[in-house]
């Protein structure tokens, strides 16, 4: 049955089903905004999200907005149609509640507005901040696992005492220290930030805890593999013959420059 307003229209008009919709539809839009508007109200108060599950909290909440800031605008959409119908109803209706209840729910969003725009730019810094991390652990991990399966071969080589092969293996010592070097600072950073992503009483972030701790582990275990080959390269290194000759030669040369010297310093 249509509200007493709506059968006194009804008689004037014939017309009172558009009108009936138009009310129908913007209750149903206001609950729906009144919903989204509480939803976002409470993600705002509460504690911005970090670590694993930014993911999906971001999503979620871009996702909460664009229903919030869509049910707002049906709201104003047919509050704008109901204010047409009032004005060709002029006198016979009176939807002031309805005008009241319009204006409040667009009031409330946007009083949160900044709010919500705080929000989401400080939800989509931690997820930078939270990719760049989980981008520079995956980079660390797989650079890791390549470097220890290298070393691992190269220790179970002969040792061998020829000059060349020794320089050789020392060149590729050489680069091995360089990358270790390179990636120091990424290491640093990867556990100074890692706090902030291990906080939450959650299985993925026990998981990425104990995937840290191998992380740091591993580092240590490729650090100490480089420092065991360095001393074995320098022991095949003192046993070589040709580098002990010239060592020599060169020691020969020097003492032949300094005895020049002292010649023309007389």
């Amino acid at each position: 049955a249509l509200p007493i307003y709506l059968r006194g229209a009804a008689g004037i008009t014939g017309e009172p089903g558009s009108l009936e919709t138009h009310i129908r539809q913007l209750d149903k839009a206001l609950d729906k905004s009144r919903f989204h508007l509480q939803q976002t109200e409470n993600i705002i108060r509460s504690r911005t999200p970090t670590g694993p599950e930014l993911d999906s909290s971001y999503k979620g909440y871009m996702k909460l907005l664009g229903e919030c800031r869509g049910s707002i605008d049906t709201v104003k959409n047919v509050g704008y149609k109901l204010k047409e119908e009032e004005e060709k109803l002029s006198g016979f209706i009176n939807l002031n509640s309805t005008e009241t209840q319009t204006s409040g729910v667009i009031e409330r969003w946007e009083l949160i507005q900044a709010q919500a725009l705080s929000k989401e730019l400080r939800m989509k810094q931690n997820l930078q901040q939270w990719q760049q991390f989980i981008s520079d652990l995956n980079s660390i991990w797989e650079w890791l696992g390549e470097t220890e399966e290298e070393l691992e071969q190269l220790r179970q080589l002969d040792l061998s005492t020829d000059i060349q092969t020794i320089e050789l293996r020392i060149k590729k010592l050489k680069e091995l220290q360089k990358a270790i070097d390179n990636r120091k600072a990424i290491i640093l950073s990867i556990n100074l930030c890692s706090s902030a992503f291990t906080q939450a009483d959650t299985t993925e972030s026990r998981d990425l805890q104990e995937r840290l701790n191998q992380m740091n582990a591993r580092w240590e275990h490729v650090c100490s593999m480089i420092e065991e080959w360095r001393c074995l390269l320098q022991g095949a290194l003192m046993q070589c013959q040709d580098f002990h000759e010239m060592s020599h030669g060169l020691l020969l040369w020097l003492e032949n420059i300094d005895r020049r010297k002292t010649e023309i310093g007389r």
